[in-house]
C-alpha cells in the first residue's frame, strides 16, 4: 500500500490523507501510518490461511472508511482477491459520502451501509472487523461475528 511502489487511488485524497499533487498531508502522516500498519496485519494474517479469492468482508462503525477502502484496494488491486466488503457506518452522511468515493473509484463491490451494529442484518460473512468502534460497538461488532 506504500505510495512509493503502488499507484495510488483517488480516495487517499477524497478522504483527505493526500493534497491535490499526492503527497500525504502533514497533518495525516499517523493516519497514513495507520493504514499502512493495518494492512501490513492483515497482510500477515491472509498469507498463513487458505481463503478463496472471493470472500466477503463486513467493517463494522466504518466511519469515514479509511482502514475499510485501504482494505478493499489491497485486496483487490494488490492481491488479485475479489472481495465483497460492506462498510456499517450509524452516520448517514459517511454513508452518502463513502458510497460515492467508492463509486468514484470504481470499486464495484465496496458499500457503506446505514445501521446500527446491533440491528444490522448480515448475510453470510467471512470476516467480520470493527476498529475504532466506540461504547460498546466493538463488544456489539464481535456478537455479530458470533452470531452471523
Amino acid at each position: 500500500m506504500n505510495l512509493n511502489d503502488d499507484l495510488y487511488n483517488v480516495y487517499l485524497q477524497e478522504l483527505g490523507i493526500l493534497d491535490s499533487e499526492w503527497r500525504v498531508k502533514p497533518s495525516m502522516q499517523d493516519k497514513y501510518k495507520q493504514i499502512n500498519k493495518y494492512i501490513e496485519i492483515v497482510d500477515g494474517v491472509l498469507n498463513n490461511v487458505v481463503v478463496d479469492r472471493t470472500f466477503s468482508i463486513v467493517d463494522m462503525g466504518s466511519g469515514k472508511g479509511y482502514l475499510t477502502f485501504a482494505l478493499y484496494d489491497y485486496l483487490s488491486r494488490k492481491m488479485a482477491h475479489k472481495p465483497i466488503v460492506k462498510g456499517v457506518e450509524i452516520r448517514k452522511e459517511l454513508v452518502e459520502k463513502c458510497n460515492a468515493i467508492s463509486e468514484k473509484c470504481g470499486f464495484d463491490n465496496l458499500s457503506f451501509v446505514q445501521g446500527n451494529i446491533n440491528e444490522t442484518e448480515l448475510s453470510t460473512i467471512d470476516i467480520l472487523i470493527a476498529l475504532h468502534a466506540c461504547d460498546t460497538a466493538t463488544d456489539d461488532a464481535i456478537a455479530q461475528g458470533i452470531k452471523n
